[in-house]
């Protein structure tokens, strides 16, 4: 069993910058769709057209939601970073 901790702060950022990939594409999935299905709501009506945007309404909560985490947990993993990189220094400055 290994009594120390390792952890890589150009791993974490790289990490941080795939989640951040990952919010932007789905920002930009969820304005594509949008986009694309405005027209389409125009001739929709009654029962179908309902049914859609209670469906829409559903996805664009869950993927709110999957994109709040997202960011969030980017900033965490960023703010790990930053202090595994600060306390690196320090260490090294105070052996040194």
């Amino acid at each position: 069993m290994a009594d120390t901790i390792e952890a890589d702060p150009d791993a974490l950022q790289t990490l941080v910058d795939s989640l951040t990939a990952s919010v932007s594409a789905i920002d930009l999935q969820l304005q594509g769709l949008d986009g694309e299905l405005t027209w389409l709501m125009g001739s929709w009506s009654g029962d179908a057209a309902q049914a859609y945007l209670t469906a829409q309404t559903g996805w664009n909560g869950s993927l709110e939601e999957l994109r709040s985490w997202l960011g969030a947990m980017a900033g965490v993993l960023s703010g790990i970073s930053a202090r595994y990189t600060e306390t690196e220094s320090t260490v090294i400055a105070r052996c040194s």
